[in-house]
C-alpha cells in the first residue's frame, strides 16, 4: 500500500513488498497502463452508452459490494486464473466482448502498479493473450493504481463519505478506513497491517465508531488498541482512535 503523497506511513517497517517487475516470460501482449483520468474518461464512455468500452472489476465479491465503478462488470480473478474452469471462464469473457462488439477493455483489482504482477495485471494479461492469440482485435488496458487510486481521486477525501462521485455507486462506509497517507483504504487490509503489528493512524469521520488502529499520544508515541470503541469526533475530523486525547490527558 504506497501512501498517496509518497512518502511512507511512521512506523511501518514491513511495508508490502514491490511488486515483480513484468520481465520476457510475460510477455503483456497488448496490456498496457492507464492513469485514473484516463480510466475516468473510459467510465463516463460506458455512462454515456459507448458500448466500444467495457470495464472489468476483478476483485473479489466482498470487495465489489462494498463499493465498485458504475457500469462496471464484475467477475472475481479467482474465476479467470484458478481451477480447471478458468481457461473456459477466459474464452466465455473473450466470446461475450466480441460478441458485443468491445474494442477497449479496462481491468482493475484493488491495488495495482504499473509495470508489477498481481491479480488484475494477470487478468489482463490473460484476456489480451487469447484475444491475440484468436485473432481477435481488443486493446486490454490496467488501471494504474487501481481501485483504491480511482476511489480516492473521485472521492478527493470529502466528508462525509456518502457524497461520492457519480463516477462510483455501492459505497458502503463501514467498509472503509480513511487514512492521513493512503486515503480510504479497505477496512479488512487496515486490520491485517495492524495485526501484523504495522502502525495504521486512521482518521475518524463524523458518526463513525469503528475501531481498528493505532492511537497516538501527546508525544507522537504510537500504541497499537485495536479492539476498542472510539468516542464520535467532533467536527468533520478527529483521530479514529480518539482514546489518545484521553490517555494524554487532553
Amino acid at each position: 500500500l504506497k501512501p498517496l503523497d509518497g512518502s511512507r506511513e511512521r512506523g511501518a517497517t514491513m511495508p508490502p513488498p514491490k511488486p515483480l517487475a513484468l520481465d520476457e516470460a510475460a510477455d503483456s501482449g497488448n496490456v498496457h497502463s492507464v492513469t485514473v483520468d484516463e480510466a475516468i474518461a473510459m467510465v463516463e464512455q460506458v455512462a454515456g452508452g459507448d458500448t466500444k468500452v467495457q470495464i472489468l472489476d476483478v476483485r473479489s465479491g466482498e470487495e465489489f459490494e462494498g463499493g465498485h465503478v458504475k457500469g462496471s462488470k464484475h467477475v472475481p480473478y479467482e474465476d479467470l486464473l484458478e481451477g480447471s474452469t478458468a481457461e473456459a471462464k477466459t474464452v466465455e469473457l473473450l466470446t461475450s466482448l466480441q460478441a458485443a462488439r468491445v474494442e477497449r477493455l479496462l481491468v482493475f483489482c484493488m491495488y495495482a502498479e504499473a509495470g508489477g504482477v498481481g491479480p488484475g495485471q494477470a487478468v489482463a494479461q490473460s484476456v489480451a493473450s487469447l484475444a491475440e492469440a484468436k485473432g481477435v482485435t481488443l486493446e486490454v488496458c490496467i488501471l494504474d493504481g487501481g481501485f483504491h487510486a480511482f476511489l480516492n481521486q473521485v472521492h478527493g477525501g470529502r466528508t462525509p463519505a456518502a457524497g461520492l462521485s457519480s463516477l462510483l455507486e455501492g459505497f458502503k462506509a463501514e467498509r472503509w478506513c480513511l487514512t492521513p497517507k493512503n486515503g480510504y483504504v479497505e477496512r479488512g487490509t487496515v486490520e491485517a497491517m495492524v495485526g501484523l503489528g504495522m502502525e495504521m493512524p486512521v482518521i475518524q469521520e463524523e458518526g463513525d465508531t469503528h475501531t481498528v488502529a493505532t492511537v497516538v499520544d501527546a508525544e507522537g508515541t504510537s500504541t497499537r488498541k485495536a479492539g476498542a470503541t472510539a468516542p464520535a469526533a467532533s467536527g468533520p475530523w478527529g483521530w479514529f482512535c480518539c482514546a489518545a486525547k484521553e490517555d494524554s490527558g487532553q
